[in-house]
């Protein structure tokens, strides 16, 4: 160009890319605190001029959910959104409850078969993320106390523990099913 005429700030061709960025316009310095161009924006060139590629991190947000929780609520991460590639240390269960289940830590999946996090464990964010509760049920035992018995032995459940919820038979004095 020769002095005087007004030029065209041109779009980024899509071959300039920058991991964990997005293009967002030019600038006259390359620490972004010159002039800014956005692509279509004209200008009069009276010198050399080099406009420097603005880019513009890319932010993720981390959120956790429930999975079937009956109680409380999951846990809200202050830091969310965060920027491209910055560590996210996973939380805690927060107030969530679930009816004879204990919190057995978070998942990428809700079934269970994505990346398992603990509470404190990091990450890096590459992308959005929900981390889902994960349950582990309770077992409860059942044993049998003779109460001062003076021969004999009380029955032994072999089946016992149970999960939470399930349903038991009896047992009577002899270790044979009460009928």
């Amino acid at each position: 160009y020769t002095d005087g005429p007004t030029v065209t700030v041109l779009d980024n061709t899509g071959s300039l890319a920058k991991t964990g960025y997005t293009f967002g316009g030019w600038n006259t310095q390359a620490d972004g605190n010159g002039t800014n161009y956005t692509v279509g924006n004209q200008f009069t060139i009276n010198a050399n001029t080099t406009l420097f590629a603005k880019w513009n991190i890319i932010k993720y947000t981390v959120t956790y959910d429930g999975n079937t929780n009956d109680g409380g609520t999951a846990p809200v991460d202050g830091s969310s959104p965060y920027d491209y590639n910055t560590t996210v240390t996973v939380l805690g269960e927060g107030t969530l409850t679930k009816t004879g289940y204990s919190f057995a830590g978070w998942n990428t999946e809700a079934g269970g078969g994505g990346d398992p996090y603990a509470e404190s464990a990091t990450f890096n964010a590459l992308a959005n993320v929900t981390l889902y509760a994960q349950w582990t049920i309770n077992p409860h035992t059942i044993t049998y106390n003779g109460n001062g018995s003076t021969a004999g032995s009380v029955p032994v459940d072999s089946a016992s523990p149970y999960d939470y919820g399930s349903i038991v038979t009896v047992k009577d004095n002899t270790g044979n099913l009460e009928i």
